[in-house]
């Protein structure tokens, strides 16, 4: 019982969503719409892609049409404003759909927050890069000192 909580949980923090062939978006899951604030009205059809990072859109953009275009499944991650106006990191995973007689329906995804991880990762990266000028350092030292 208590794994099925922690299942549920989890789906519920997954964004769903799905695309039309033409790239509009014709569903998006009560989490997409709780996390960035907005309103159907407002995310649907191209609204959607106003909530993502503008440094990031273009790379979206891009990786969405070449995976549609080769109606091949496509992960990205990417920058989404959140409902308080602060963008999050967020995973993005999606699989082409189709009709029973194979004709392209267009995407359905999710995405979920990994904000936290992507921070982690850049401080582990910086960790490590300090850690490597303190090696190069200390070497340069006990090398000088030998002679």
């Amino acid at each position: 019982m208590m794994r099925e909580k922690h299942d549920l949980k989890f789906a519920d923090a997954l964004m769903h969503w799905s695309v039309r062939p033409d790239l509009s978006c014709d569903y998006l899951s009560p989490a997409w719409l709780d996390f960035t604030g907005s309103t159907p009205g407002q995310a649907l059809g191209d609204g959607w892609s106003r909530g993502v990072h503008p440094e990031d859109l273009a790379r979206f953009l891009d990786r969405c049409l070449r995976a549609f275009d080769e109606r091949q499944p496509f992960e990205i991650e990417y920058r989404l404003r959140r409902h308080d106006g602060e963008y999050r990191w967020v995973l993005d995973r999606a699989v082409p759909r189709y009709a029973r007689d194979g004709a392209f329906l267009g995407y359905v995804g999710c995405c979920i927050d990994i904000d936290d991880r992507k921070h982690a990762e850049d401080e582990l990266a910086r960790s490590l890069e300090r850690e490597r000028r303190l090696r190069v350092v200390t070497d340069y030292f006990v090398e000088r000192r030998s002679k």
